[in-house]
């Protein structure tokens, strides 16, 4: 599986590729949601670690732009900033789900889920 990990933290993202790191994933990482797009061009990764919050682009307006022109790509929102608004512009914007930074120990199980429901899908 190709993932994306987009956070402003070059902490957070090791910390993040150390949680769910194996041998099955290639990761690529960048700092902002602006960068994700053109890494979206050149490496059509299936599931994206996005966060909001970042200087030169949002998490939010990347996804809406992801989604439209990428829509099979998975994203979840890795925050600091759970709040139900955010939540809910997170999901409209196209985000399988929301997930605050305190509890990204659950990520590889998220994960799972995620990609479970997807083959499943796949042979019904």
């Amino acid at each position: 599986m190709k993932i994306l990990i987009v956070d402003d933290s070059a902490n957070i993202r090791a910390m993040i590729r150390s949680i769910i790191d194996s041998s099955d994933h290639q990761f690529f990482e960048c700092e902002d949601g602006d960068i994700s797009l053109s890494l979206c061009d050149d490496y059509h990764p299936d599931l994206i670690l996005m966060d909001i919050k970042m200087k030169r682009m949002n998490g939010i307006t990347a996804t809406r732009m992801i989604k439209t022109k990428y829509p099979r790509i998975k994203i979840i929102m890795v925050t600091n900033f759970p709040y139900p608004d955010l939540m809910r512009e997170s999901i409209a914007a196209g985000a399988e789900r929301l997930l605050p930074k305190e509890e990204l120990l659950s990520l590889p199980l998220l994960i799972s889920e995620l990609f479970k429901n997807t083959e499943n899908n796949k042979h019904q």
